[in-house]
């Protein structure tokens, strides 16, 4: 279990659920008083390299938060593509990935 905070704030704790190391891990994220739900990540092994599967299932705990899920589905796509560009400038500078969890 671990804790993030959200661009507002907002405490997330983060618990994992199953996993299948290295492959697939799957969570349960619940950020106070305002969303829950999970988040699965799959790697599929490629000859380049591995894709990257990341599924969220979230639901509005608070009214207002409804608008926010709605803004995190539409930007979706953008999200993923930075983080991609994020994780692979990370490694050709020579980082590490972390363990499996």
């Amino acid at each position: 279990m671990w804790r993030t905070d959200d661009d507002e704030g907002r405490a997330t704790t983060w618990i994992v659920l199953d996993a299948d190391p290295p492959s697939r891990v799957r969570y349960a994220r619940v950020a106070e008083g305002w969303t829950a739900g999970t988040a699965a990540v799959a790697l599929t092994e490629t000859p380049s390299g591995c894709r990257v599967t990341v599924e969220y299932d979230l639901t509005a705990i608070h009214p207002d938060a409804a608008a926010d899920l709605d803004r995190f589905a539409d930007e979706y796509s953008t999200s993923l593509a930075s983080w991609q560009s994020l994780i692979v400038d990370h490694l050709d500078a020579g980082g590490a990935m972390p363990d499996p969890v």
